[in-house]
């Protein structure tokens, strides 16, 4: 069976955007001792919830309820989704695909086999290209929650394609450095975002 993302119900915001960001994927198998978060880059590691408000001039999330993150969602027309919607070819009971249940990198999706993909991913690249041109006269900005391509050509390949759609939309995008603890300092980051932000 797929391993489908974990939030593929809510990956089309349902309330107006303004700053719509995207990140990569989060699979729907638990960790049976481990971090299974309840909402959009809610793992413990996560700082998302702490760079974004702060970069709005707002307080701190890290610490809060589903409830309460969705709620400033609505309040300040900020919008969440992924690029991948489900990994096709792999199975929960399989060993080979238990790095989905351990925590993994963005470049784990592009392992390769003999030269060919391991992974048959199903991406969500066309449904956010709807999803942003029927909310063009709203969004002022798409962002990808990370800086580079390194080592994940598949994915880049696919917000090149929503990065061009935006660009014939004139909407702004940008990529943003990760919100996971690898890549830099919280304070930079939250002073990069700020600057991005500033629409």
């Amino acid at each position: 069976m797929p391993c489908l993302h974990r939030f593929h119900k809510e990956l089309l915001p349902k309330h107006p955007v303004e700053l719509l960001f995207i990140g990569t994927f989060n699979p729907v198998w638990d960790v049976k001792k481990g971090d299974n978060p309840d909402y959009f880059y809610s793992r413990s590691a996560n700082q998302f919830w702490c760079i974004l408000p702060h970069a709005l001039e707002q307080h701190c999330l890290i610490d809060k309820s589903k409830k309460e993150k969705e709620e400033f969602c609505i309040k300040n027309k900020i919008g969440l989704s992924d690029i991948i919607y489900c990994i096709e070819n792999v199975n929960e009971t399989d060993d080979g695909n238990d790095f989905l249940m351990k925590g993994f990198k963005d470049e784990d999706f592009e392992r390769k086999v003999s030269g060919v993909y391991d992974l048959e991913i199903k991406f969500f690249t066309e449904d956010l290209k709807n999803y942003i041109e029927h909310n063009k006269s709203s969004l002022k900005g798409v962002f990808l929650t990370r800086k580079t391509k390194k080592g994940v050509d598949r994915i880049w390949k696919e917000w090149l394609s929503i990065k061009s759609h935006c660009g014939k939309l004139e909407i702004k995008t940008g990529e943003l450095s990760s919100p996971s603890p690898r890549g830099g300092g919280i304070r930079n980051k939250i002073i990069e975002w700020r600057k991005a932000l500033s629409l």
